[in-house]
Parts: structure tokens; sequence; C-alpha cells
């Protein structure tokens, strides 16, 4: 830790000549002060970048000891060389604003394309935690961002330091090269509501010509100070709703308070560190275009350095996004003082609300509101926001407990009722803004099931995902199917990618962009997954498990079919989970009894096909199966070796098999690696050769095989089949082949 640290903080070097003139004489200086320079980490250079994001070094600084102190004795601090810059800057209005320049956006670092390294253990994740703790910058914002941004419509356009996410469909890239005009076809037209010019030149460069529902119908209510419980289907703009009013409000408290305020306007808080990466980045988008003060939208999350999180936060960020457990740890061990600021904050935001208050995730959040007050108190504006609040949707699906209309119909009401107990709202009546009064999933999601065996999903699974290459999210409910599935579907050729909350930060985050990079790739996750994350043209979610409560189906179903697009959800479904949870699933959903009957569509099955891909499933259940039972008995081993050493314990071979359970294992024998290799041989041979129909002649039957080749109508994998999307497939319903 110590060497991490130091290649972090203080790399001393040399200055080299020194230039012509006097040698300016060394002061203390201040370690915040210093004048530190980013450092770039080349691509390919490393195996593993754990730590060094963020890398900054610092020239012509001497470490002097002074009664048991370290001192740092430096010629210039940083704030000497901003001044040296602004003297030496251009005075022209055509020249670029170098503070306009120190304004970081949200960015990832992760962009960049690697060899995927998914192999992850408990030891390896929690020694990488640690580590991240200790030396990994926080990887969306520049140290020097307390600058306020430059005036001018150039520098709107020149803002350095945003890079996109090269993401097709994605509004927010078009932010990159625009200009700041407003279009003609903007109408964000609102009742006693009248938006400031840089928020409308946003929202044009964006595409978002109109507001959305839950847009026009809370941003009004919102700037008028009104506490706001607003409930929209997933993909409605919900985040946009309560940031568009958030960023006015700053604008209007910072043209009004003189001197300028030190303390955030707004503390928004979500479940999950993708969620707040997520707004963070939204936020940011939109706020690039405003002459604002302050230092812009800041994300405190777990996984990323504390330290460097603490130093954002004393540069007065506008905007706070945090995760809640971590914004709690920097709060208790904050001094009073430092608390104190965000007592004054104006504005609270709970994102995907519905989880931060339930049993269980609700005492962070508790504890946090208890250092800095809660609305009532400190007459601070609260807005709460989910796509789902009635407490039927949270039972599980396998209690033997049902649910009643009336209880239905009460439910708004007595999730109003908990949430100004647990909250204490500022007004007596909040606003209740329901736009999805339905309270179900998406009218654009069309809904679907396919019937299989319980140890049949895996092959039904890779009959679907190969049938419709696409962007697609496979949700399941253990880290260790996630651990299964991943090896398993990249042994059959698929771009798989894993997501769960056992990964490091730096895993999850390459995860989500090679996914957004690639529109046939495949996200194998757990729920972690299933709220807020806004990722442009996902055509298909998987259920490959039936998710415990209805609200998580919701969730899950929401990750498709977002910003008026369409998008299939699939519902695997075995004999088991047909008997009982889905039909709990269906009456917590559909309240009628004819929408309980039609509202999820029967996917049907080729058989003939179906049946041709088990000896690829066979082959690639040994293959993965193998390399997992390897891999995780080789970090076991190194596991227990290392503790083994760090106790001082002297075991023999016997002994550590009797602690790992090797002994039991013993009469298993391993695959060797040139059956290994011989089984990817098959698999290989296997996945070259289409999928055929069963039969001698191409012309048999009612397809034409010869003619579908030549014509170019092909699929790829499947020989006589034609290449259609999930959704045609279900608007047609072809007739099954059993």
């Amino acid at each position: 830790m110590a060497g991490k640290a130091l290649k972090r903080k203080l790399s001393s070097k040399s200055n080299g000549p020194q230039k012509s003139g006097l040698k300016k004489a060394k002061k203390t200086v201040a370690l915040d002060n210093l004048a530190w320079k980013s450092v770039d980490v080349a691509d390919g250079g490393l195996d593993d970048f754990e730590g060094f994001y963020g890398l900054e070094e610092v020239d012509g600084v001497s470490v002097e000891v002074e009664n048991g102190t370290l001192k740092f004795k430096a010629a210039e601090s940083k704030e000497d060389t901003e001044n040296e810059e602004k003297e030496k800057a251009p005075t022209n209005g055509s020249a670029k604003n170098k503070a306009s320049e120190k304004v970081a956006p949200y960015v990832s670092p992760f962009a960049e394309e690697e060899e995927d390294d998914y192999e992850d253990s408990d030891s390896e994740e929690n020694q990488g935690e640690e580590e991240e703790e200790e030396g990994e910058s926080e990887i969306d914002e520049s140290k020097e961002s307390k600058n306020k941004t430059a005036k001018g419509a150039e520098n709107k356009k020149k803002s350095s330091g945003l890079v996109s996410l090269k993401t097709p469909g994605n509004p927010f890239d078009l932010l990159e090269e625009t200009e700041s005009e407003v279009s003609a076809e903007l109408d964000w037209s609102l009742p006693d509501t009248t938006l400031s010019s840089s928020i409308l030149t946003a929202l044009s460069a964006l595409k978002f010509y109109k507001p959305t529902d839950i847009q026009a119908q809370v941003i009004p209510e919102i700037l008028t100070d009104s506490d706001v419980i607003g409930k929209a289907a997933t993909g409605s703009g919900k985040t946009l709703a309560y940031g568009i009013p958030i960023i006015e409000k700053h604008i209007r408290l910072s043209e009004s308070i003189k001197p300028a305020k030190k303390w955030p306007t707004a503390l928004i808080f979500g479940p999950t560190r993708e969620l707040v990466h997520q707004i963070t980045k939204h936020l940011e988008q939109v706020w690039k275009y405003g002459n604002f003060t302050g230092s812009g939208v800041v994300a405190i999350t777990g996984g990323l350095a504390i330290q460097k999180q603490r130093r954002l936060i004393d540069n007065n960020p506008a905007i706070i996004v945090a995760t809640p457990g971590r914004f709690l740890e920097i709060l208790t061990e904050a001094t009073s003082e430092f608390r104190d600021q965000f007592k004054k904050c104006e504005t609270l935001v709970l994102d995907e609300a519905d989880r931060l208050i339930q049993e269980g995730h609700f005492q962070e959040l508790e504890k946090i509101l208890d250092l800095i007050g809660r609305g009532r108190r400190t007459r601070r504006q609260t807005l709460v926001f989910s796509a789902t609040f009635q407490r039927d949707l949270m039972k599980k699906l396998d209690s033997k407990r049902t649910s009643s209309n009336a209880g239905r119909q009460a439910s708004n009401a007595g999730a109003l009722k908990i949430l100004n107990e647990k909250l204490e709202f500022k007004d007596k009546n909040p606003v209740f803004i329901d736009s999805n009064p339905a309270e179900s999933v998406a009218r654009s999601v069309v809904e679907s099931i396919m019937e299989c065996g319980a140890m049949e999903k895996d092959l039904y699974l890779y009959y679907f995902l190969l049938t419709y290459p696409a962007r697609s999210i496979v949700f399941v409910n253990s880290i260790d199917t996630v651990k299964r599935l991943v090896p398993f579907l990249k042994e059959l050729g698929l771009p798989s990618l894993g997501l769960h909350s056992d990964m490091i930060q730096k895993q999850r985050l390459r995860s989500l962009e090679r996914f957004k990079a690639n529109d046939k790739s495949i996200l194998v996750a757990t729920d972690v997954a299933a709220r807020g994350l806004d990722i442009p043209l996902i055509d298909h979610v998987v259920h490959y498990h039936l998710p415990r409560t209805a609200d998580m189906y919701i969730h899950r179903s929401g990750r498709t079919a977002r910003a008026g697009n369409e998008g299939v959800s699939l519902l695997l479904c075995s004999p088991d989970e047909a008997s009982g949870p889905l039909i709990k699933l269906k009456r917590a959903l559909y309240k009628d009894n004819a929408t309980n009957k039609t509202a999820m569509k029967t996917f049907e099955v080729e058989y003939d096909f179906l049946n041709r891909l088990k000896p690829r499933i066979t082959l690639a259940k040994q293959i993965s199966d193998t390399v997992n039972q390897s891999t995780h008995k080789g970090k076991t081993d190194a596991w227990l070796k290392k503790a083994v050493e760090d106790l001082g314990v002297d075991l023999s071979d016997d002994e550590i098999e009797n602690i790992t359970g090797d002994r039991r294992k013993k009469n298993k024998p391993e695959q060797p690696k040139g059956d290994l290799r011989s089984l990817r041989a098959q698999l290989q041979s296997e996945l070259q050769r289409p999928v055929g129909h069963a039969g001698k002649y191409l012309t048999r039957g009612t397809v034409n095989l010869a003619q579908m080749v030549t014509s170019g109508k092909s699929h790829q994998a499947f020989l006589g089949k034609e290449q259609t999307s999930a959704l045609e497939s279900l608007n047609t319903k072809p007739k099954s082949k059993k």
C-alpha cells in the first residue's frame, strides 16, 4: 500500500536544466495545492491498470521532515501555475478559455478495448477493493474542476475532456459537435415555467425537442419548490425530469446569492454504483452548456478512492450524486463544519426510491438524514422517483400470501404514508404525479414467454441468442450463474460479458463500456443491472430465472424499449415456475383477467433446429465446467497457502486437501489438457457447420432451401431459416415443428 501511495502522491522529479534568470526560492506548499499533472498510461503497457487510473505527478518538489512532520517544498504552487497561465493566455475573443478546459465532464477511463480478463475470485476482488480505496483516483473528475466554466458559445462547443461513448443511437453523443443554436423544432412550453437559454440550448443539442409526460408534469412543480413524488414507466425520462429543474434552480440561486454559495444545490441518491455514474453522465451533458459557477456534477460511489472523492467535494460541486454507503462513510469521518454544508443543501432526490426505502436498505440513508436533517426541519425540498411504489409488487413471488384488488388499490396511499414517515417531507401533502397508473411494463415492451424444462434453460437460451443476434441482457438470480454462463456462452462463440456485485468497480465499468460498444453483445447480469441503467438500443431482455418480485420484473424489462424504441422481454419458464410464481407474477402485474391471459405472448420454438443444437451445448458445458473447476481450485489453493504463510503455520499437503475438500474430490478425474483441446476442436467443428433441417433435398417440403440461400435471405446460423428479428417472430407467430 505504501508503494502504491508513493507512486501516486510523491512522484518527485528533477527539474533538469534551469532556465535563465533568478532561481525561485522554494516555499512550503500544502499537498493538495501542489501543481499536480495527470499522467497518461499508454494502452497495452500493463496487463492490469488497477490503481493507475488518475495517476498524477509533480515536478520540482522536495520532501523534508520538520519537527516530525512532512513538509513539501516547491518553487511554485498550483495557484502560481494557474496565474501564469492566465497571464500567458491570449485576450482576444477567439482564444480558448483555459478555465473552460479545466471543467472535466463525467467520463469513464475503461472505454478502451482490452483482452477480457473475466476471471474473478472472491479473494482477488476483495483485495482489489482495498487497493482502490488506497490508490485509485475518482475516474470522472479533474482535481482542478473548481474553476468556473468560461462564457461564450465557442467555449460551450470546445469544452475539453469529453469522451464520446461511441454508442449508436445515444443522444448524448450529439453533444460532441453541436452548435449552440436552439432548433426551431424545440417546444418546451411548460405552464408558468420559463427555462434558461443554457438549458434550452442543451435540450436542442440533445434533440429532446419536447418533454416526456413525466417531465411536463414534474418540472413546473419542482421549480415552485414543492415536494414531489413521481412515478413513471422505465425509460420515460425520469433523470432529466428532476435534473433539468435542479440545474435551473442552481442558475437562479447562483444569481441571487452573493458571494457565491459554498454548498451543493442538490444531493441525489441512487441504490447502485452503475445508476449513480449514469445519472452523473446525463447531468454533465446538460451542465456543459451552462454558464455556471461551481465544479459541476460529482459522483461519489464505493470502489473508488475515497481521498479523491473527498477532494472533489471540497471543490464545492453544484450537484452530488452518490450511493448511500460511500456518502455515509465520508460524512462519518468528516468534521462537523464539513457536515454543516450539506444541511444547507436546497434539494434532496431519491432515484429508484422503492429500493432505497426497502427494509434492509434504508439504514444507511436514515443515518445520512439524521446527520444532515430531514426536509421538515431544514425546509429542504425532497423529490422521490421510481417506476414502482406498490408494496404488493415488492413481495416475494414464492410467498404463500396473495394480494387482493383492494390491496392494490390502497397500495399507493400506503406507499405515500411510508415515504412521509421515513423522509418527513417539508410539505404536509407532497405533490404525487403518476404517469404510469397501471404500474406495469412500458407499452413499447413486447412481453413473451418460452416454456422449457428446468435443466434445458441453457439450450433454450442459446437457441434464442443464436437465432436473434442483437444487444441483449440476460438476468439471473445468483452470482454463481453469471460466472457459469459467461464462459459457457463464450465457448459457443457468443460475445458475452458479466456484471454482478462481487466485481470490483473497474470490472463493472469495463463490462458496461464493452457492452455498449458491440451491437450484438450479451450481458449476463444479476439484478444489480436491473435499475436505472440507460443503455441505448437494447433489443432483448431475457429472464433466465423468474425474478423474485414483480417490481424487479418491471425494472428488468425496462432496460429495453427505451427512448421510443421497441424491445422484447422473454421469460424462460420451467414447469415448476409456471405452476406457482408465474401465476403470482401475472396477478401482481395485470389487474384484469383478460390482460392476465394475453399480456405474455408464447414464443414459438422450431424444435427441429433446437434439437440439432444439443451436441454443441453438451461440448460447451464440458469445456466450461472443466475450466471453471480448475480455475476455482487454483484460486482456493493460492488463497489458503497465502493465509498459511501469513499466520506462520506449517501445514502438509494432506492437511491442505482436507481443509479445501479436495480429498473428497480425488476420485473425480480431472480433464487432461489434451482432452480439453480435443473437446474444443470438436466444438469448433460443430460451430462451423450451419444448422439445417433433416432431409436429403434442398427443395423439400414448403421450404426451398436452394432459393433461400441464393437469394441471400437465409439465416447465418440456420440453413433454411430466414433471418428475422424477435419482434417480427412474435408478431407473425410461425408454427412450431415438433
